[in-house]
């Protein structure tokens, strides 16, 4: 399933207090910038993916978030 211009606009919407988020559709999905830097990704199927490390990994783990992976 390819991403849609109602799946971007919720993403824009949803990010929006972060400032200048772009996107760029990708292999089926979306990636999403803030200023620039790609900061997550939304799958073609609806699964948003966040770039984390350190305590942010932490927190998202605790909160049952799982770590993206691909075969």
């Amino acid at each position: 399933m390819a991403v849609s211009d109602a799946d971007i606009a919720f993403v824009q919407d949803l990010f929006a207090p972060l400032g200048d988020i772009t996107t760029r559709k990708m292999m089926g999905g979306l990636s999403i910038y803030c200023r620039g830097r790609i900061f997550a990704m939304l799958s073609g199927a609806g699964r948003l993916y966040l770039k984390s490390k350190g305590d942010f990994d932490r927190e998202l783990a605790a909160a049952g978030g799982e770590l993206f992976t691909y075969n």
